[in-house]
């Protein structure tokens, strides 16, 4: 299984690139995510590449920038190139297949952003509802 789940804030406004395969244009998005490490007492992060296609490339294009908190779902790639000094360079990039807003309504855009956050990122709610009883009528233990 090759699945990932992030959230993080972009450390830059999204790079957008076109390109043209078989006469069609693809649209791409690059971001860097930085991600809180899970360590007490620390504050660190690690950054992480991020690739959107398609539909997901225009709202980010759209609606993210710089400092936005946003939260991924997305599966690794990895892949090599040859850099301009004849080495070889590894990659690894998480393909965005979800996103929705994580921020507050304090973020700028709030209004577009919560609207567009409910419509086009969220996925329906399959959470039961906890029963009041308390933790004996639980369905799991």
């Amino acid at each position: 299984m090759n699945s990932v789940i992030l959230s993080g804030w972009l450390t830059r406004d999204p790079e957008i690139r076109i390109s043209e395969k078989d006469g069609k244009q693809l649209k791409m998005s690059l971001y860097t995510l930085a991600v809180r490490r899970p360590i007490a007492g620390a504050d660190q992060a690690d950054y992480i590449s991020c690739a959107a296609f398609r539909n997901q490339a225009d709202i980010a294009e759209k609606y993210l920038s710089q400092g936005r908190k946003i939260t991924i779902r997305g599966h690794l790639r990895t892949g090599s190139y040859i850099n301009k000094d004849g080495n070889k360079i590894h990659t690894t990039d998480v393909i965005i297949d979800e996103m929705e807003f994580a921020d507050g309504k304090e973020a700028k855009n709030s209004n577009a952003g919560s609207a567009v956050s409910k419509s086009v990122f969220t996925a329906p709610n399959d959470f039961l509802d906890i029963p009041e009883g308390g933790e004996d009528d639980l369905p799991f233990r």
